[in-house]
């Protein structure tokens, strides 16, 4: 039995043997076909850099606050006889909005004026007597005196009405009234506040970066949620004079046009200022751009000594952004052409095929289309 385990075991090692070789043979086959075989170019879509002119802008968010508005407060203190206003109404300066019970004041005013009547005879009197040496001077002191402190009299009592009547210091659109007819009022009681709509204050900051792009003068747009497609124009007015140290922003006023009434005080809104002057940019699809913490770079489509069009990179510094374009301050130049969309499988060197049938729109100011 000997003789034929070696042999069977012969056998079984060269069937082996020469299997192995075969497999072999395959491999090393296919390893060299490899070698030949070329990988298909990548499709992309490409842009070439072009020198533009954009509108220096600065994006920030707001407060709308009235040009002329005031907390109206009771000065004296009473019985609230009438509103004599409708809320929301456009109220004129010096128009009586609400009036306080004044019967005791007005009563007094009476007795004083008679008294000032009587006391301007006896002024009277008392210098014709004197032109004739018929009374002393103390007694012409004395008339004056008294003719003096009746006439004060009056104009103290004619204030303090005038102080329970509310009027309005200047024309605007009355708020609501926070009292009502009967009601008994403090002094400093809140009555209602006045705004004057036709223009309102926008407050804003800016970062530290932009100060040098506001300036007084400066065009500005604002926009509400509440009017999403309308525009409101303004400029800026006032500029703060420091930097806030906390948060190293500055703080900007600007005024809107409102001659609609459709914003109002208090409200939020995003602003946007414009400088007169453009500004040239490069500017390249921000689909191009390459982001990473270590710097940012874009693929270039070059043609190669065979005259094949094959990727390079670029490293690139960027710029302003403005709807889906970025501008490009270092790393490109007027008439680069650039891969816009396909970067995320390229190589340096790795062969392109232009398909810009399909390439993106870039748009500077982008309209979503509302679903």
């Amino acid at each position: 039995m000997k003789p034929q385990v070696f042999f069977t075991a012969i056998a079984g090692l060269l069937v082996f043997s020469v299997l192995g070789l075969i497999k072999y043979s395959q491999i090393n086959t296919a390893i060299e076909a490899g070698k030949s075989r070329v990988m298909p170019p990548s499709a992309v879509t490409t842009a070439v850099v072009e020198e533009s002119l954009w509108d220096i802008t600065v994006d920030s968010v707001g407060t709308l606050a009235s040009v002329q508005g005031a907390e109206l407060s009771a000065q004296a203190a009473g019985r609230v006889i009438k509103v004599a206003f409708t809320p929301g109404s456009q109220v004129e300066t010096g128009q009586v909005l609400i009036a306080i019970d004044s019967d005791v004041e007005v009563a007094q005013l009476k007795a004083a004026k008679a008294e000032l009547e009587l006391a301007a005879i006896n002024n009277k009197r008392q210098e014709k007597l004197r032109e004739m040496k018929a009374n002393s001077e103390l007694d012409l002191d004395l008339a004056k005196s008294e003719y003096s402190r009746a006439q004060a009299t009056v104009e103290q009592l004619t204030a303090l009405i005038e102080k329970r009547q509310v009027r309005a210091p200047f024309p605007g659109i009355a708020g609501l009234n926070f009292v009502q007819e009967g009601q008994t009022v403090a002094v400093g009681t809140t009555l209602l506040t006045i705004s004057e709509l036709d223009s309102l204050h926008v407050d804003f900051n800016i970062p530290q970066s932009a100060i040098s792009l506001i300036k007084v003068g400066n065009e500005l747009t604002v926009q509400s949620d509440s009017f999403p497609a309308k525009p409101f124009l303004g400029h800026v007015i006032a500029i703060d004079s420091a930097v806030n140290e906390v948060t190293r922003t500055l703080a900007i006023r600007g005024v809107v046009d409102n001659k609609e009434h459709l914003l109002l005080p208090g409200m939020f809104v995003s602003v946007s200022t414009t400088q007169p002057e453009k500004k040239k940019v490069l500017a390249v699809p921000s689909s191009a751009i390459s982001y990473a913490p270590y710097g940012n770079t874009v693929f270039l489509a070059v043609k190669d000594e065979t005259g094949a069009l094959v990727s390079a990179t670029s490293a690139v510094t960027l710029g302003l952004k403005k709807g889906d374009l970025v501008e490009v301050i270092s790393g490109l130049k007027a008439g680069d052409k650039i891969v816009t969309s396909g970067t995320f499988k390229l190589r340096p060197g790795e062969a392109l095929q232009e398909n810009n049938s399909v390439a993106p729109t870039n748009e500077l100011n982008p309209e979503p289309a509302n679903t």
